[in-house]
């Protein structure tokens, strides 16, 4: 069947980090928008967002040509906090 990802019940703020990545690139947001293939509005709800796909968010960084997954494990989306991030990979059987 395949993998499944699962994330542990960890808080990270991605949308801030990513609009901080955004602005430091002086990226337009209607060109950014154009780069991921949603609407300007979405750009928004990504920025505000405390959550995103692993789809979307490596999406996200190829565009920017940042690691925002390293990030994520080096803490650097929610203050640091000494519990590990980690992601559970449950594999289906073939069945």
């Amino acid at each position: 069947m395949g993998i499944v990802l699962v994330a542990e019940m960890m808080h990270y703020d991605i949308g801030p980090l990513i609009k901080h990545v955004v602005d430091a690139q002086h990226w337009n947001y209607s060109d950014f928008a154009r780069a991921i293939n949603v609407s300007r509005s979405s750009v928004y709800n990504i920025f505000s967002s405390s959550d995103i796909s692993i789809g979307r968010l490596l999406q996200i960084s190829r565009v920017l040509n940042y690691d925002f997954i390293k990030d994520i494990v080096e803490h650097k989306c929610d203050g640091g906090s000494k519990e590990a991030p980690y992601i559970t990979l449950p594999i289906r059987g073939r069945g």
